[in-house]
């Protein structure tokens, strides 16, 4: 009986179980801009996510195509990214194998008051760093040397005689 149940223990170790893991349905298939406000002569990331092959086309409102090379994300592998310039402002349409997306650029002069707050935050940030690189020039004095002073010479001289004299002394005892 305790054979039977070993070989029967042996043999459901082998079969396989009867319900196995299934592997992870691929990433839908999707293009997505990564500015909220996107404008002319400005870079924009584009962010593809489960595309196989192919570069990423893009199209402006005038109907030139530009071709973008994709570039895979590091930690997500159904994510890559291209860098986009558009030119002028309207919509584009962009197309990687059956995924379209069209997004909007705006004109320089639209929509000016969502990127405010940015502005001020990066103009508050700026005026902090200046202001702690200028307290930091002013602690170390005119000449700019942070944390280093030199040495007067005699210690160099003084070092050197103190060392000749103690192998000059090793000699004689």
């Amino acid at each position: 009986m305790a054979a039977a149940r070993a070989a029967g223990g042996i043999r459901s170790l082998l079969e396989p179980p009867a319900r196995a893991a299934r592997p992870p349905r691929p990433a839908a298939l999707s293009i997505a801009p990564l500015s909220q406000w996107p404008r002319p002569n400005a870079p924009l990331e584009l962010r593809t996510t489960g595309a196989a092959t192919g570069p990423l086309t893009l199209t402006g409102p005038d109907g030139t195509a530009v071709a973008a090379a994709r570039r895979p994300d590091a930690h997500v592998p159904e994510w890559s990214t291209a860098m986009y310039w558009p030119t002028v402002a309207g919509w584009h349409q962009a197309r990687v194998g059956a995924a379209r997306q069209w997004f909007y650029v705006y004109a320089p002069g639209q929509w000016r008051g969502p990127e405010q707050p940015q502005w001020q935050l990066a103009a508050a940030q700026a005026a902090a760093a200046s202001a702690v690189t200028a307290a930091s020039v002013e602690s170390t004095g005119a000449a700019g040397t942070a944390g280093r002073e030199t040495w007067p010479r005699w210690w160099g001289y003084a070092l050197l005689l103190l060392g000749a004299g103690m192998l000059w002394l090793e000699e004689k005892l």
